[in-house]
């Protein structure tokens, strides 16, 4: 019954072609960027002087600030007497920051204006696609990445894309499909196959997702991201000493990544490893202390444990504060509640969470234990009942936190 919130690298993809609003800042980690945008697009060295040279460096660089790269692409294109390849690249680049910052209409005009000058430069069609996504023209989108691909066909940007389109939709299958199409051309491309590997363990083909991942693990080896993605499918499987071992790693790779703390603390809790998880939880908090999922991760790693039950309380009420619209936390407190034998408390967090959703089976159940303690047998067994019709796991996720079936 953990919540557990997967930042896939397909979601990560989509972030950074500007289909989706600015990236978190877990998503602007420097080798997922690098991943996905240390491409084909050759580099214009050599067009004037080393000075000019180290201009688009930072022009083009994800691994600047947009701020940075702006200024740096304004001045390149400023310089004059560029040739027609190094306008354009600086351009599709300038548009790119500005579409992954927001600022729409700065990038439409670079991306226009790309495509004005050469109809035939795939990363103009690349950028426009990004434009048109976030406009919400998927069709639009879609065609234009697909001219971009035809033109270049390792533009990997839109491949990525166009799985993200598929996978909002729903169809997975095309979502691999897709990856498989950058995959023939891009063979070793990291990020294309744990996106490939994500989307496969969505659809439960783990063997498949783990082929993939081990790819990516034997390609860059000290890749925390790819640890993490690979820990999460042997997490999905149940192999929680594996999925252990990689988010080991990855906190060993990068120790100051609340993430990669918040999955090691997880699955110590699956585990049975109740103070390391409130140690993993603790960690992550110092490193971003509105991490709501790692606040959740204290108050149900004490539950567990049966201690400190006053202090888990309050951990899931700060986690209920920063993320008011999460039903699972406001359920979560409520199994504390009954745990701790505060039957009115517990009552009117599920109470609260079923007047938002009715078929929130975790509020379901716990209303039904709570009714059947309170005296109100058969209306108790009928919402245990109703709850266990819809997710048969429920009475042993509430004897494992020491709430056993009435």
């Amino acid at each position: 019954m953990i919540l557990r919130p997967l930042k896939s690298p397909a979601a990560l993809a989509a972030l950074a072609i500007g289909l989706t609003a600015a990236p978190p800042a877990f998503a602007q980690a420097a080798p997922v960027r690098d991943a996905l945008f240390e491409i084909s697009l050759p580099p214009v060295l050599g067009q004037a002087s080393p000075e000019r040279d180290e201009i688009f460096y930072v022009c083009s660089s994800v691994r600047e600030t947009y701020d940075a790269r702006l200024t740096a692409c304004n001045r390149y294109i400023g310089s004059g007497q560029l040739t027609r390849h190094a306008l354009l690249a600086a351009l599709y680049h300038r548009g790119e920051a500005q579409l992954r910052s927001g600022t729409m209409s700065a990038a439409r005009e670079d991306f226009d204006a790309i495509l004005t000058i050469d109809p035939e430069y795939a990363w103009g069609w690349v950028g426009k696609g990004g434009l048109l996504g976030r406009d919400g023209d998927t069709e639009g989108a879609l065609a234009a990445f697909n001219r971009g691909i035809a033109l270049e066909p390792r533009a990997s940007p839109a491949h990525f894309a166009i799985a993200a389109i598929h996978a909002a939709s729903g169809n997975l299958e095309a979502a691999v499909s897709a990856m498989d199409r950058l995959l023939a051309v891009l063979p070793e491309q990291t990020v294309g196959l744990l996106a490939r590997g994500d989307y496969l363990s969505r659809l439960g083909h783990f063997e498949a997702a783990l082929a993939d991942q081990n790819a990516a693990v034997r390609l860059q080896p000290d890749y925390a991201f790819a640890r993490q993605v690979r820990g999460d499918t042997y997490y999905k499987q149940g192999d929680f000493l594996r999925a252990f071992s990689d988010f080991d790693s990855a906190v060993a790779l990068e120790p100051d990544n609340a993430e990669h703390l918040f999955w090691r603390g997880d699955v110590q809790l699956q585990l049975g490893r109740h103070s390391d998880a409130i140690a993993d939880f603790d960690a992550a908090i110092r490193i971003e202390p509105t991490y709501a999922d790692a606040h959740r991760g204290l108050c149900l790693a004490r539950a567990y444990w049966g201690q400190e039950l006053d202090l888990a309380v309050a951990n899931c009420t700060e986690a209920i504060r920063l993320k008011p619209q999460d039903l699972g936390y406001l359920s979560y407190r409520g199994m504390v509640y009954l745990k701790r034998g505060d039957m009115s408390a517990a009552l009117s967090d599920f109470d609260q969470v079923l007047s938002i959703n009715p078929n929130a089976t975790i509020a379901r159940y716990g209303r039904g234990v709570v009714m059947i303690r309170q005296g109100q047998e058969a209306a108790g067994r009928g919402e245990i009942a109703s709850a266990l019709a819809a997710d048969a796991t429920l009475a042993e996720g509430f004897a494992g936190l020491g709430i056993p079936a009435p």
